[in-house]
């Protein structure tokens, strides 16, 4: 059957409509069949076709001689490049964020799985610090112009329903990232360092200036909030991940501007090793 971009010819009994997809994608109780210039829903549009006694209008609506609820698995089946991603970019209001499949399994509540620039978030901690009122996540949290629900319908993302089964790569509640934040590896046998201040996790071997295993205590693993006063010694601050970044979205116009930098992450270091050993 045609496919068409936008709308489509839809007809229930003697009534006939058009039905707006991009309307449908929003959620399937959403207005998106336009009857004699009114929108209905589509329980809306069985009713005013005289089948409200089927109550089952994804059969009782039909595009030519397929029910809709069959068309509707077929404009919302997720690409194959869809089911492999591993993050998505949502926003809520204005409040834009990254959020990882993976962490949104973690728990019945979707975890801490959206990552904006200070925080881990969950979805209700999303919505609310969008500062919009009267929200629902799944319908408010938007990815790519559609709420998070139809992700979950076409099963792209999916929810821990049973409380007996968690996520076994992550904790529901985890405020740190899973990688570091430099070689953005996950390396189990590698422990990472949480930053108190920041979602930034890294690994030892990692971070500048460089953090020795030896003053980690099985108890005390993150010992980035003791290099709080970094910023007091280090007036221009540079790590390898802002180098990686740089180099990722082509900002170097030289390379003398790349070495540069290479080179300011040591001086950095050896400033504040001078200054802390002074201390």
């Amino acid at each position: 059957w045609p496919l068409y971009k936008s709308q489509l010819p839809v007809k229930c009994g003697t009534k006939e409509g058009t039905l707006q997809r991009d309307k449908l994608a929003k959620g399937q109780t959403k207005k998106c069949i336009l009857v004699d210039k009114k929108w209905l829903t589509p329980g809306e549009f069985e009713k005013f076709a005289g089948k409200k006694t089927t109550k089952n209008w994804k059969l009782s609506i039909r595009c030519g001689s397929t029910p809709l609820g069959k068309l509707i698995k077929t404009m919302l089946q997720p690409e194959a490049s869809l089911s492999k991603a591993k993050v998505f970019k949502v926003t809520c209001g204005r409040l834009a964020g990254t959020l990882h499949k993976k962490r949104f399994a973690s728990g019945r509540t979707a975890g801490k799985s959206i990552r904006t620039e200070t925080s881990w978030m969950t979805p209700i901690e999303f919505c609310k610090a969008s500062c919009l009122t009267n929200v629902s996540w799944k319908k408010d949290i938007v990815w790519d112009g559609k709420p998070l629900t139809v992700l979950i319908e076409v099963v792209v993302l999916y929810l821990n329903r049973f409380s007996v089964m968690y996520c076994t790569f992550c904790q529901e509640n985890q405020n740190n990232d899973d990688e570091c934040c430099i070689c953005k590896n996950e390396e189990k046998e590698q422990e990472l360092v949480e930053c108190d201040e920041c979602p930034r996790s890294f690994h030892l071997k990692c971070h500048l200036p460089h953090v020795d295993d030896t003053v980690l205590s099985p108890l005390d693993v993150c010992f980035l909030p003791q290099l709080k006063n970094y910023t007091a010694s280090v007036k221009t601050p540079m790590w390898l991940g802002k180098v990686t970044e740089k180099l990722q979205q082509n900002q170097y116009q030289t390379i003398g501007e790349f070495v540069s930098d290479v080179q300011l992450i040591f001086a950095n270091c050896a400033t504040y090793n001078r200054v802390r050993n002074c201390q």
